[in-house]
């Protein structure tokens, strides 16, 4: 029963359990489940990595919104990933995630062309040249 409840789930959000989770908790909430929506991580710096988050996108091609803010152990080809498996995510909130380049900017704003809100406050290594970009293809 639990198993199904969570291959049917549209919504992760652990932003106030974050402190709390396991890699292993996430991964019985996300195995087997490609109905996701709406993914949020917010603050789960101490355990959510590129290897933890990539097969999760892999499998939501449903996605619409996701929210890594705070979260330091990720890396652009997270971004790359979403890109490719996740184009018709609408929102993405990577507050104070200092590791997002023009490099993973760049792969969003040519894949996820339907992306209506994109948080990057405190990202430092993005520039001009990429906000200018998503601008140009991301018209929503």
């Amino acid at each position: 029963m639990v198993t199904l409840y969570f291959s049917i789930n549209k919504m992760v959000n652990t932003c106030r359990i974050a402190n709390k989770m396991t890699t292993g908790a996430m991964s019985i909430m996300t195995r087997n489940n490609t109905s996701l929506h709406d993914l949020v991580l917010r603050n789960s710096k101490d355990w959510l990595t590129d290897a933890v988050l990539r097969p999760i996108l892999k499998q939501s091609p449903k996605l619409q919104r996701l929210d890594i803010s705070n979260c330091s152990s990720v890396t652009n080809s997270t971004l790359q990933v979403l890109g490719v498996n996740c184009q018709n995510v609408r929102t993405v909130c990577l507050n104070d995630c200092h590791w997002v380049s023009v490099d993973g900017l760049t792969v969003l704003a040519i894949q996820c062309v339907n992306i209506e809100s994109l948080d990057l406050t405190g990202c430092w290594g993005v520039n001009d040249e990429a906000i200018t970009l998503l601008a140009m293809q991301c018209k929503k």
